[in-house]
Formats: C-alpha cells, structure tokens, sequence
C-alpha cells in the first residue's frame, strides 16, 4: 500500500491573508511581539506552524526508515558474512609448493575454496555498494522535500511577519524554519553503519585504483 505523503496544513493560504492576519494579530490583538532574545516575531500562530513543521519532519523520516528497513537489514547481514569470510581468509595457510600428490589436491581444494570465498566477497561488496548508494539516493530526496517545505513555511513567515511589523524592513523578524536536529538525530541513529559503509567504500576505492 502507498504511504500517503505527509504536509503542513496552511500553506495554500494567500499571502495577502497572511498579510492581513498578521496585522491583526501585531496590531490589533497584541498577540504577536518582538521576541526581545531572538528578535524573531513570537505568535502563537508561528509556535503552531513551527510545530506542525516538527511533526511533518519527524513523520517524514518515519516513513524513510521504513522505506529502507528491508535494505538495512540486509547490509547488516552482508556485513557480518563479508567479516566472517575475511576471518576465514586471514586464516588460511599459505601451501608451499607440493611434493607428493596429496599434497597437491589439498592444495587444489584450498585455492577453490579461497575462489569461492573471495568470488562471494566481491558479490558482497557489489551489494553493499548498491545499498548504500540507494540509502545515500533516499536521503537526498527526503532532504530536499524538508528543505522545500521549511522554504514554503518561511514565505508564509515573511508576509505574516511583514503584517505584524509594518515595515519595509521585515526580512530579519522572519522565524527560522529548519530541519537540522531532526535530521541530524536520524543521521546519529545510524553513524555505526555510516562508518562501516565508509569503510567498505575506501576498500573498494582502493581495489580499484590498485587495479588501474
């Protein structure tokens, strides 16, 4: 089932009534001010849409998790078999050359069994590589949706900020709308993949350009 898309409700509102609500919430009702810390305008209408911001932001990343929950888990497991295949290379003893023909066979079973072990470590750092790069592709996408509504939500500030301040000079009372902590928490939860994605990727790096 499609996830509906999460909004901030309100952003359809023209601007002139934006305008006009601010004038009566500056200069009629006195329920808009001056934050005299900030020197932002304070309203119960800009705490309103700064929350339903916040919402929007958290319920937005939800559905990214959820979206990338299935490939999460399949990086954790890939990375555990690529360490485990690791393990078992750095373990393998190197044969000297053969004598007798037992000797030989061992070592034509070992250099098979280390094939296969590094054909799958290839196929596992293909894979990880695929992941990531669709994580890295998801991330960007959801960023530039936050960062599109944060701007729809600063344009709708600045014509109500413009109705409570009266001025041609409204610009720097405009309440900050940002997306940073909330995205910055969500990065936090996963810096332990992060790393490991890091890792793989200056090994693969280095692979290729030993290879050029």
């Amino acid at each position: 089932m499609k996830v509906k898309k999460p909004k901030v409700k309100g952003l359809r509102i023209p601007r002139l009534l934006l305008f006009l609500l601010g004038i009566i919430h500056g200069k009629l009702l006195k329920t808009a001010i001056i934050d005299s810390d900030t020197q932002n305008i304070s309203s119960s209408y800009v705490a309103g849409k700064q929350k339903d911001f916040s919402a929007y932001c958290a319920q937005i990343i939800r559905i990214l998790e959820n979206e990338l929950k299935a490939v999460r888990t399949e990086a954790a497991a890939l990375f555990a078999e690529e360490a485990a295949i690791l393990r078992v290379l750095k373990a393998m003893p190197q044969m000297c050359v053969p004598s007798t023909i037992q000797e030989k066979r061992q070592m034509r079973r070992t250099n098979q069994h280390r094939k296969r072990l590094e054909d799958r470590h290839t196929e596992i750092l293909q894979r990880l590589v695929e992941i990531e790069n669709k994580i890295k592709s998801r991330e960007l996408v959801i960023q530039e949706e936050m960062a599109a509504t944060a701007a729809t939500i600063q344009s709708v500030f600045a014509s109500y900020s413009q109705g409570v301040v009266l001025t041609r000079f409204y610009d720097g009372y405009i309440p900050p709308v940002t997306f940073d902590k909330t995205f910055s928490m969500y990065q936090s939860a996963h810096s332990k993949e992060s790393a490991q994605f890091h890792a793989l990727l200056k090994e693969v790096y280095t692979y290729e350009n030993e290879a050029d």
